[in-house]
């Protein structure tokens, strides 16, 4: 499918500070920092030069994609105040993202029904989590994005786990980690971009009032850490 629609996506999650911009008629320009976690200095600069390359406005365009967490505080609202920015002073609506549906993005899950068991890492010993299912090419939430230690695998029907390289390392030496090695992942602006695109196509009230967008911070379930386990 072509992506028509023009928007600027924001990714300070993760490691590298990532933007991009689908431009109108399917291309997409793309721009990474530096990686050395710099990402309140590089944003801006970064959405400079993506929309230098792509010979576009920040008022040419129809919303800016940013990624809602579940993550890093810092790095999510250096997104979402950067977004809350642009889009106040261009009047353009924000769609704000999971970061664990752009994981299930990210593993390009093409099979029907495929349900894919999303994790990023928290605290030590402890995971945003939640299951996944691609249908007509969109990541849809089976289930509720939860924070726990890995004692809640076992009880999630899932066909795959899905996370980044770093969570993938934390997961490897988690004794309470039951499965084989996960599908590791790389989710940075371009993924953000494609899946926002779709998203705005398909669902267009996900862009919503810049003043609605905030970062989606997962609550503890009180009840696991009573129980004694790692991470009480």
């Amino acid at each position: 499918m072509k992506l028509t629609t023009r928007l600027l996506a924001i990714d300070t999650l993760s490691r590298s500070c990532t933007v991009a911009v689908l431009d109108g008629n399917g291309d997409m320009h793309f721009r990474r920092g530096s990686g050395q976690r710099r990402h309140a200095r590089e944003v801006l600069s970064l959405v400079d030069a993506v929309l230098h390359d792509s010979s576009l406005s920040l008022s040419a365009l129809s919303a800016i994609a940013v990624i809602s967490g579940p993550g890093s505080f810092t790095g999510l609202r250096i997104g979402m105040t950067v977004a809350q920015g642009l889009a106040y002073s261009t009047s353009l609506p924000v769609i704000p993202v999971s970061s664990l549906a752009l994981l299930a993005e990210a593993a390009s899950i093409d099979r029907a029904n495929v349900r894919a068991l999303c994790l990023l890492g928290a605290r030590p010993g402890e995971y945003y989590h939640a299951t996944y299912r691609v249908e007509d090419d969109l990541p849809r939430l089976l289930d509720s994005e939860r924070v726990g230690p890995c004692t809640f695998a076992d009880a999630e029907p899932h066909d795959l786990v899905v996370t980044d390289e770093s969570t993938a390392m934390a997961l490897r030496a988690d004794p309470l980690f039951p499965f084989a090695e996960p599908t590791v992942v790389d989710v940075d602006a371009a993924v953000l971009v494609r899946l926002s695109a779709r998203l705005m196509q398909n669902v267009p009230s996900i862009a919503i009032s810049p003043t609605r967008a905030v970062p989606a911070y997962i609550k503890d379930d009180l009840e696991y850490r009573k129980s004694g386990l790692p991470g009480s």
